[in-house]
């Protein structure tokens, strides 16, 4: 008995000396993407954004457009599909303004076609600003278009 008490005030005295508080555990900062022990950069997940998912006619003669802020590095990913040519521009500012005025342009060339019946691109955003997505069909004299525009962007 006398040994047991001798063991128990042993342990106590040596739980005493070395500490009981157990380590911490430090999670990874799921906002920032940083492990704060190791201050290593984890990157954090990309996020998939469905910028449109629909379909829609363009009357002839006409165009529909959208602004898309994006920044750089944004991954855009677009699926064109119709029932009859049309032209699929992606603009910077200056030259949306040219194409809207019916001047010469220049598009971005892989997210962009001309007179195409539907196509997959994927494109990385080089700089951060404001593009414009048009689907164009002022070259048709007579004839609608259905079009259908499944379009994301991973960041």
């Amino acid at each position: 008995m006398c040994q047991r008490r001798i063991l128990l005030v042993c342990g106590v005295i040596l739980i005493l000396i070395m500490g009981c508080e157990e380590e911490p555990v430090i999670e990874p900062d799921p906002v920032f993407g940083t492990d704060p022990v190791g201050e290593q950069w984890i990157p954090p997940d990309p996020t998939e954004t469905v910028m449109f998912d629909e379909s829609f006619r363009v009357p002839a003669g006409q165009y529909k457009s959208w602004t898309l802020t994006l920044a750089s590095g944004d991954v855009l990913y677009e699926e064109i599909g119709t029932n009859s040519e049309v032209n699929i521009w992606l603009l910077l500012p200056r030259e949306y303004e040219a194409f809207a005025n019916g001047d010469n342009f220049h598009s971005l060339p892989t997210p962009s076609r001309e007179k195409t019946l539907g196509f997959k691109a994927t494109y990385t955003i080089p700089n951060t600003g404001d593009y414009h997505f048009v689907v164009d069909n002022k070259f048709s004299w007579f004839t609608s278009k259905s079009v259908s525009v499944y379009m994301t962007i991973t960041r």
